[in-house]
């Protein structure tokens, strides 16, 4: 990535847009996914993350878009925790019941990190895993 890329921050406007989007009819219902992580090598989306502070649940709305990921064969990573010092509990998305209030899911465990520096190793094990894996899915038929 490049060092431009790098200093990009969150957009005012695209806030804004969400925000805009939510006086909109009622029946109009939509999630936000917080980062996607791609490779160039398969090209792929590796896995959808979803940061969460401590105490946030997952909406229905939020099911139904990891329900259609998995679908497609694309993980999906809830990361909770404290964005300033990079401790977090990861977990897997395996499936979610979006009609009960509040929404059923089921999540697995897959690490804790204490530091940015530890998500950072993860990041790089689980990328070189899922791309391993994509790529022996498409040398055997499976795409």
């Amino acid at each position: 990535m490049n060092e431009a890329t790098r200093r990009l921050v969150g957009s005012d406007s695209r806030d804004d847009f969400k925000r805009r989007h939510k006086d909109l009819h009622s029946s109009f219902y939509a999630c936000d996914l917080d980062l996607c992580w791609i490779s160039k090598n398969p090209p792929s989306i590796l896995a959808a993350i979803d940061y969460k502070k401590d105490g946030d649940g997952i909406t229905f709305s939020e099911v139904i878009a990891y329900n259609n990921l998995r679908e497609q064969d694309i993980k999906v990573l809830i990361v909770q925790g404290d964005c300033d010092t990079g401790e977090f509990c990861v977990s897997e998305y395996v499936s979610g019941n979006y009609k009960p209030n509040p929404p059923q899911v089921q999540l697995t465990h897959v690490t804790d990190t204490t530091c940015w520096e530890d998500f950072e190793i993860f990041q790089l094990n689980f990328r070189r895993q899922e791309e391993q894996r994509l790529r022996d899915k498409r040398n055997t038929g499976g795409f």
